[in-house]
């Protein structure tokens, strides 16, 4: 005998896939169902990749490829025209833009609350946000239950996990720098607020993609020599 259909869906993780996942239910669906978005650290919706505050943090794709619908591939450049500094820019030009991750991520937060947050009964499927971190999901017959670090739990008929990038792993031996003034072991958090002093350099551990978005924030929030070490010894630079 099959199994009944899910009536409870939650979602592990409140980045880009685990808010438009929801979307998509919410979209889609044509039946009651109760989804909850269990999300920690960053506002729902944006992530490790659109979380970013920096302005010089681009997109890798043209904005003409960036709709968060397949069925309306113009739909980000349709929520582009309602921005004051878009508004103006040729068509062509738009198309073409790399525009600022944060920007994608105010896209995705406008997306999320049109369709997961608005009362207008338009939707068989009722959202719930719980900010917590995840730290077990134990079976329990038919169902799940997941075990938070507030000691709560969420129990649900089914799972998706969207737990996006981790936390860079701790480089061997830095454990001794962790409260160090000097060391920053993740690149995400405020560079701002961690920029060293006059006559001072900086080093960066790595020479990936990462290390692109830390390089262009540096060197616009102030000169400092810098200097990139990659970690498999296959490029070295220094500026």
């Amino acid at each position: 005998m099959p199994k009944s259909a899910p009536n409870h869906i939650a979602i592990v993780g409140g980045g880009f896939s685990g808010v438009m996942t929801a979307v998509n239910l919410a979209r889609l669906s044509t039946r009651p169902l109760q989804v909850t978005v269990i999300n920690c650290r960053r506002p729902a919706g944006r992530g490790v990749a659109y979380g970013t505050r920096r302005p010089e943090h681009l997109l890798n794709v043209a904005a003409r490829n960036m709709s968060a619908f397949r069925d309306e591939p113009d739909h980000f450049l349709r929520w582009l025209r309602t921005r004051s500094e878009f508004d103006t820019l040729p068509e062509i030009e738009l198309r073409e833009r790399f525009i600022p991750r944060m920007v994608y991520g105010d896209y995705l937060r406008s997306i999320m609350h049109h369709h997961l947050q608005s009362a207008d009964g338009m939707t068989p499927v009722t959202t719930e946000f719980v900010a917590g971190e995840v730290l077990d999901i134990e079976p329990a017959g038919d169902t799940v239950v997941i075990r938070l670090a507030d000691s709560t739990t969420v129990e649900a008929d089914r799972v998706v996990l969207a737990t996006g990038n981790e936390p860079p792993a701790v480089l061997p031996g830095s454990e001794t720098l962790a409260g160090h003034a000097a060391w920053m072991g993740d690149p995400w958090q405020p560079l701002e607020q961690r920029l060293p002093g006059q006559g001072e350099s900086i080093v960066v551990l790595g020479t990936g993609l990462t290390t692109v978005d830390v390089t262009i924030s540096l060197r616009a929030l102030g000169p400092a020599p810098l200097d990139g070490l990659s970690r498999r010894r296959l490029t070295t630079w220094g500026t």
